[in-house]
This record gives structure tokens, C-alpha cells and sequence, in this order.
């Protein structure tokens, strides 16, 4: 009980320290617990028999034309209850973005799989993979060149003299991930009265696939993610901490987030009949090094979590955006709930 104790502190300690990091190149979520399988394939069917999510983040509409991302996923498990040994998990993912005045956008789909063996009643190790399509697509007519400024305004009519490619490139995308899960509490508590922790390392873009709109020999570098989370409910309370991080490396750039929620549950749902549906709301603050203070909120009720969180830009670019950044929304389905004794968080 000590040593997960010492973990989780250490955790929440190493989730509020900043360092000096700067930004990855693939999409982010801020809530980046709340799309999994975007990012680790390894997280497929890990926590819950079934889990679906929408998000959707608009940022830097306050300096350019806004930057939009939506992502889907489902993800489940399979043959759970068939064998102590371990089981199979599933998941499928579809984001679309779409940046700046090019309207530059990516469209990908791609699907994972793992596999979760259970090494012992409270320790879990996961591996998965993750294949898929991508597409690219870029609208020239919304850019504007230096040499089509006359002196005095810019004339669209102007040449521009810029080379004009392809309008859309389409290339297979690929990854692969590992998890590890650690519970420690009651079989018969409820989630938040559990100690959870996962700590995970995924890696994208394995086959380095070439994204050029000019048929160069331009690569996407690839991309590896490592998190870790825990769940610590405090005995006797309704109170919980979710501290967490994520860091990315993609070649030379990178982010790391780091934060912590704050849980309050305040009506558990019912043992018996299932009438009442528990419900819980969590706030937090996570930072986004050299970039963004992000402050959530989080309403759970029964089997749904609703979440939204805002950016509050930090870096260079604040004069110009006024520290806006932008607004991060979600919405969670899962089964069994969170409030449920029967939750899929529990190895027997």
C-alpha cells in the first residue's frame, strides 16, 4: 500500500513541474485521456467492455482562421469473461482537421487491436497495433504570396510564382503501443475508490510514410507518445485525484501536459436496482510547457461523462491572441459505468 502511495505522489509531483518543451506536429488533444486509442493502440478494450468518445477542439481562432479537429472512437473488449489468462481488445478511430487559410486538411482511419495479459489479480501488461489511410488535402486558392503585394495592397491576380501541387495525397499510416495497469483496492469498491494506475509508451508513423504534395521524398517523422495516469481515491471520502502527463516527441519538436483533476462524487448509483444513476463532477488545471494553461471540467452521470476545457495561451503568441487559445470538448459513453461494482476496471 506504501509503495503505490509514494507512486502516486511522485506522479502528481512530476504532473505540476514545468520544463521548457515546445510543440509536436501531429493533432493534440488537451483532454488527452479522453481519446485513447488516438493515443496508444495498446489502450483498446483496457478499461471498459465498451467505450465510445466524440472530441472536438477549435483553437487559435483569435490570431487566424480557426484550427479545427474532430475524432471519433469505439473500442471494446473481447472474450473477456472466457479465460483468466487474459483478453482481446478492439478499437476504431477517424479524426478529421483542418488548419489555417489553406484550409490544409488531414482525414485518417485506422483501426487497433491488443491483446491484455493479466499477470496477477492487480497487474495488467497490454500490447497493440494500429493500422490505417490517410488523407491530405490543401485549397492553394486561400494563400496569399509576398510578390502579390503591389507596394500598397495585395492582388490576388498577381502571379505568384510559387510552385502549385497536388491537392490531396492519400498514404497508409501505422503504430503500435504498450501499457501497463496497476489496481490496488477492494473488488467490491467502486472505481473511485480504487488506486489505478497505467503508465503507457505508443510509437506512430512506423512505416514513415510520405505525405508530400509535390511528390518529394518528404517524410512523416515519426511520433512517440509516453503517458502514465492514477486514480487515487482517498478511503472513507468522496474525493478522488487523477493526476497525469503525456509527452510526445516527433524528430525534433515536442510537448509534454501535465495536470491533475480534482473528483467529487456526489450521489453513488444503486446497487441493487440501477435506478439511480451515480454522478460525479471533476475540475483541474493541466499545463501544455511553454504553450497553455488548460483548465477542465467534468460532469459524469451514469454511464455518460461530459467534458470541456479552454486553453489559456502562454507563450510568445499571447500579446496577438490575448492569452485566448482555444476550447476542448468530449463527450464518453461507456459500459459498465464507473459507479458500478461490476466495472471492467476489476481482473477477476
Amino acid at each position: 500500500m506504501l509503495k503505490k502511495n509514494i507512486l502516486c505522489l511522485i506522479l502528481t509531483f512530476a504532473s505540476v513541474c514545468v520544463s521548457e518543451l515546445s510543440l509536436a506536429q501531429d493533432i493534440h488533444f488537451s483532454q488527452f485521456w479522453m481519446a485513447p486509442v488516438n493515443q496508444n493502440p495498446a489502450l483498446a478494450g483496457a478499461f471498459y467492455d465498451k467505450e465510445g468518445i466524440l472530441n472536438y477542439k477549435n483553437q487559435w481562432g483569435s490570431v487566424s482562421s480557426p484550427y479545427k479537429t474532430f475524432n471519433a472512437s469505439y473500442d471494446m473488449a473481447i472474450m473477456k469473461q472466457k479465460t483468466k489468462m487474459g483478453f482481446l481488445g478492439a478499437g476504431i478511430n477517424i479524426f478529421y482537421d483542418k488548419a489555417g487559410d489553406s484550409q490544409m486538411g488531414t482525414m485518417e482511419a485506422s483501426l487497433s487491436a491488443a491483446y491484455h495479459l493479466h499477470l496477477n489479480d492487480r497487474n495488467t501488461v497490454a500490447a497493440g497495433i494500429t493500422g490505417g489511410f490517410a488523407q491530405r488535402t490543401i485549397n492553394y486558392g486561400g494563400l496569399q504570396w509576398g510578390n502579390q503585394f503591389d507596394g500598397n495592397n495585395y492582388q490576388s491576380a498577381i502571379p505568384s510564382g510559387e510552385p502549385v501541387g497536388a491537392e490531396s495525397k492519400t498514404f497508409a499510416d501505422m503504430g503500435a503501443g504498450v501499457l501497463w495497469t496497476i489496481i490496488k483496492g477492494d473488488d467490491e469498491a467502486n472505481d473511485y475508490e480504487r488506486i489505478r494506475m497505467n503508465i503507457a509508451v505508443a510509437a506512430f508513423h512506423l512505416n514513415l510514410p510520405n505525405y508530400s504534395f509535390y511528390n518529394s521524398e518528404e517524410k512523416l517523422y515519426r511520433k512517440w507518445a509516453a503517458q502514465a495516469n492514477c486514480l487515487y481515491g482517498f478511503a472513507n471520502t468522496d474525493f478522488s485525484v487523477i493526476p497525469g502527463f503525456i509527452y510526445y516527441r516527433q524528430e525534433t519538436t515536442q510537448e509534454f501536459v501535465a495536470g491533475s483533476l480534482f473528483r467529487y462524487v456526489i450521489r453513488e448509483s444503486a446497487k441493487f436496482t440501477g435506478i439511480i444513476a451515480g454522478s460525479a463532477v471533476s475540475l483541474g488545471i493541466h499545463f501544455r510547457m511553454e504553450d497553455a494553461a488548460i483548465v477542465s471540467a467534468f460532469i459524469e452521470k451514469g454511464l455518460y461523462t461530459f467534458g470541456i476545457s479552454y486553453d489559456l495561451n502562454t507563450s510568445d503568441l499571447k500579446p496577438a491572441s490575448s492569452s485566448n487559445g482555444g476550447i476542448e470538448i468530449s463527450l464518453r459513453y461507456v459500459t459498465p459505468g464507473p459507479f458500478s461494482a461490476n466495472s471492467s476496471y476489476k481482473h477477476k
